[in-house]
């Protein structure tokens, strides 16, 4: 998974005929800026649950799209 994630961030853009590289990152409303962002909310998901030893402290996460809100 984080070679296809590296070979994503390294893609680079076309437009139309034209290639440009990309430093880092992806583009702005790019295609997959949402699944690399679910990907990052999965782990920090998982950390913030494993954090917690009691099930009454856990905190409450809600994920919608690539957002997340806590509730405590």
């Amino acid at each position: 998974m984080r070679q296809l994630v590296k070979a994503w961030l390294k893609a680079g853009v076309l437009e139309g005929v034209e290639f440009s590289p990309t430093e880092a990152g992806t583009p702005q409303g790019g295609v997959v800026s949402p699944l690399l962002a679910n990907i990052a909310l999965h782990g920090l998901e998982e950390t913030a649950s494993n954090a917690y030893r009691k099930k009454q402290e856990k905190p409450v996460l809600i994920r919608y799209a690539d957002d997340f809100v806590s509730a405590t």
